[in-house]
C-alpha cells in the first residue's frame, strides 16, 4: 500500500581522554522518503510523498577507568512538506550518567528534553493551529544482568499535541527487556 526508505551515514570515532580511555561517538546524517500513504489531519493529506532530514550524535565526553561515564546527545529533524508531514522540525538532547550508583557499574540514568515544531497546517482537535510540544524525561536502566534490564520512565510533557488547551501531562511508564 504504500512504501519507505531511509537512507544513512555514520561517522564513529574514538577520542582518547587524558588518561587513557577512548571516549566513543557515533554521529548520523540521513534521511527518509516515503509515498503511498494518506496521513491523516493534514489538508494534504492524499499526498502520496513527503521526505526528510536529520543530524544526530551521541558522545561519551568523559570516563573514568573503572567505567563510571557521561555522554550527551543531540539531533535535529526537518520535514519540510508542511501539508504532509505533522512535525516540521524535531530537536532533542539529552545527558548518560553510566555507573555512578554504588555496587551498579552497568546502571545508568538518563534526562532528555524533545522538542516538536508542528506544522503550520496541522490543527489541534479543537481546529487552533497546533503550535510545538516539548518533553522532559527521567529514566534509570537497571542492568539485572546482560540479558535483563528494567527501565520505570517518568515524563513530563508541556502542550501535548501543541494545543494549548490541554493541559500539561505526567507520564509514568517503564519497560522490561529481554534480550535472548
Amino acid at each position: 500500500d504504500g512504501y519507505m526508505a531511509i537512507f544513512q551515514a555514520q561517522w564513529s570515532p574514538a577520542f582518547y581522554a587524558e588518561n587513557g580511555t577512548a571516549l566513543m561517538g557515533q554521529y548520523q546524517l540521513g534521511g527518509w522518503f516515503y509515498g503511498g500513504y494518506n496521513v491523516g489531519g493534514l489538508p494534504d493529506s492524499t499526498r502520496e510523498n513527503a521526505y526528510g532530514i536529520y543530524l544526530q550524535g551521541q558522545q561519551t565526553v568523559w570516563q573514568s577507568l573503572d567505567g563510571k561515564s557521561i555522554s550527551l546527545w543531540a539531533g535535529l529533524q526537518y520535514a519540510p512538506l508542511e501539508g504532509v508531514s505533522a512535525v516540521s522540525y524535531m530537536a532533542y538532547a539529552g545527558v548518560r550518567f553510566k555507573g555512578f550508583t554504588p555496587c551498579r557499574p552497568n546502571d545508568a540514568l538518563f534526562f532528555s528534553w524533545t522538542g516538536g515544531w508542528f506544522s503550520e497546517n496541522y490543527k489541534t482537535d479543537s481546529g487552533e493551529r497546533a503550535s510545538c510540544e516539548n518533553v522532559l524525561e527521567l529514566t534509570y536502566v537497571f542492568q539485572i544482568n546482560q540479558n535483563i534490564s528494567i527501565q520505570p520512565d517518568l515524563q513530563y510533557v508541556i502542550t501535548p499535541n501543541g494545543d494549548k488547551n490541554i493541559d500539561n501531562a505526567l507520564v509514568v511508564g517503564g519497560q522490561l527487556v529481554v534480550s535472548f
